[in-house]
């Protein structure tokens, strides 16, 4: 049985692409997308490779190649967790657009 700590359903649509699906490499990069709350699951590797095609899977085969991407099933919209490999730390950044303050944006925030 698959532990589901995301706030989605184990069928939610998700992006990644065929380095993580057929290669089986780690996922090192996850990214929850401030305009559409997408999800996006990819390993390092996959941010060199700019022609690689991205694929939709469900929520459920991410878990299944890594369960430990449940760590960051809490993840904000407009986050990213990022790690170097399997065994490390997840970092979280804000994906947000910077003001000229240097602060995040708030033009996607409705009033």
């Amino acid at each position: 049985m698959i532990k589901n700590n995301f706030r989605c359903s184990l069928s939610t649509p998700v992006y990644t692409n065929l380095q993580v699906l057929d290669q089986a490499k780690s996922i090192t990069i996850v990214i929850h997308e401030a305009d559409d709350g997408f999800w996006k699951f990819f390993s390092k590797e996959d941010k060199m490779n700019s022609d690689e095609k991205v694929v939709l899977v469900s929520l459920e085969e991410i878990l299944m190649i890594d369960p430990s991407i449940g760590e960051i099933a809490h993840l904000p919209e407009g986050c990213i967790a990022m790690r170097r490999n399997q065994a490390d730390t997840w970092k979280i950044t804000s994906n947000k657009p910077q003001s000229r303050s240097g602060k995040p944006s708030d033009h996607d925030s409705k009033p």
